[in-house]
């Protein structure tokens, strides 16, 4: 999708997967700008210069392989052998001292355990959180834990996710107790609440194009005279703004919002995520303000994305 200002001038393009999960007037960093979103229309993301500092860069699809469930027991299997003081291999060695520095400060985490730390800064109140589940399972769980959070107490937050964790940033300050975590990621009304939580309107409607092609709702062009990707989501946009008014139960758009769960946010192992961390450990760590860098040295050694 390309990137306008208001004014026609042009910043670049972004993959849809990353602009369609905004909704309208969030924030983001784009070609060193700081950039607020104003609409959609015809593959474009209209935006204005923003006030406020936000953390969120795009992503490309390139970078969003996300962790196995092997892959992700491994790596919590070698970070249990670092807290034990087991340093095997070139990798282990060299990431030793951060791994040293977070056993003093807060603690590193073993398998069938999820630490929990809470920090503050001049940006807010932090809540690092790590299940080793994965990218795409841990977007679901920070935008389901933030929109449960804001249920219970008016706050904004702000949320950033890698293969590791998540981190989320709020204004304002949350009692972290045991309970009210097991609460915040319980499978209770798991589907409507991500539903809420995200722009799942508008990723329906990115996904709803192919279904729209596959049912044959959509006219590709004819032979060597092919539509274009602009062309083919102005059409199946109208088609689905006119089931979503018309027709809300049309079983398309059922498809097009069950794809978006299973494809964008691999529902079934978020369910799977949430059931595990029930039966599991949960550690809190309450860092003190002169220890308040000591959740970053861990989110460093996982990479923050």
């Amino acid at each position: 999708m390309q990137v306008r200002y208001l004014n026609g001038a042009k910043l670049g393009h972004v993959e849809e997967s990353f602009v369609a999960r905004l909704k309208k007037g969030d924030s983001f960093l784009f070609a060193g700008h700081q950039v607020q979103l104003v609409r959609f229309r015809d593959m474009t993301a209209w935006v204005r210069r923003a006030k406020k500092v936000s953390t969120q860069v795009p992503r490309w699809m390139g970078g969003r392989m996300a962790l196995s469930t092997e892959l992700a027991w491994a790596v919590q299997e070698r970070l249990e052998q670092a807290g034990a003081g087991k340093y095997e291999g070139a990798e282990m060695q060299a990431l030793r001292p951060m791994l040293e520095l977070q056993k003093v400060l807060s603690l590193v985490p073993r398998r069938g355990e999820m630490l929990v730390e809470t920090t503050q800064s001049r940006e807010g109140h932090h809540v690092f959180v790590y299940p080793f589940a994965g990218r795409l399972v841990h977007e679901g769980l920070a935008a389901l834990m933030s929109h449960r959070m804001g249920q219970s107490q008016a706050a904004s937050f702000v949320y950033a996710v890698n293969d590791y964790g998540f981190e989320i940033v709020s204004n304002a300050e949350f009692e972290i107790r045991e309970v009210n975590l097991r609460s915040w990621l319980d499978t209770a009304d798991l589907e409507r609440d991500i539903l809420v939580s995200l722009n799942t309107g508008e990723l329906a409607k990115r996904q709803f194009r192919e279904i729209a092609r596959v049912a044959g709702l959509t006219f590709q062009g004819f032979p060597g005279d092919y539509k274009s990707s602009k062309q083919m989501q102005i059409s199946s946009s109208l088609l689905y703004e006119v089931f979503q008014n018309y027709d809300p139960d049309n079983l398309l758009l059922q498809q097009a919002r069950q794809e978006v769960l299973d494809r964008q946010l691999d529902q079934r192992r978020l369910r799977e995520t949430l059931e595990t961390l029930a039966q599991g450990r949960i550690v809190i760590k309450d860092l003190k303000r002169h220890h308040r860098w000591g959740s970053l040295y861990m989110w460093s050694v996982c990479g923050k994305s």
